[in-house]
């Protein structure tokens, strides 16, 4: 397993990037998970931003790397995230709560597309090979 230093999060060097890449896919999983509790949207709106602006911002910069791929692939599956989220809660409340029947099963399954995309993606991290 590859090791990474996290106090190198924010250098702009491969290693930089790859401890970025794993502080946003940690991140992200974090975020997934606690939607699934009783805490409110606003981790997920506010979390959901700002993963997608710090791997937006960093993609560039690492493009010549595989980190590149990986920010990318965090970036577009957060947006995702937030667009969908901000979906179903706007559903349930335009049908007064009671679409929360269709909404609960659908979140559900996005949550375990998320996961995989995301466990996904730290695995391939994890081998050295781009997203």
């Amino acid at each position: 397993m590859a090791s990474f230093d996290i106090s190198k999060t924010f250098e702009r060097n491969p290693e930089g990037y790859q401890a970025l890449t794993w502080v946003l896919y940690i991140c992200s999983g974090a975020i997934a998970l606690a939607t699934l509790g009783e805490i409110s949207g606003t981790l997920l709106l506010v979390g959901c931003i700002v993963v997608i602006l710090l791997a937006r911002t960093r993609k560039d910069d690492a493009a010549s790397t595989i980190y590149g791929s990986h920010l990318a692939n965090i970036s577009s599956v957060m947006t995702i995230a937030l667009v969908v989220a901000v979906l179903l809660l706007a559903f349930t409340i335009v049908t007064l709560g009671i679409g929360i029947l269709i909404t609960w099963p659908l979140y559900v399954l996005f949550l375990l597309w998320l996961g995989y995309r995301l466990v996904k993606g730290m695995m391939r991290l994890n081998d050295g090979q781009g997203y």
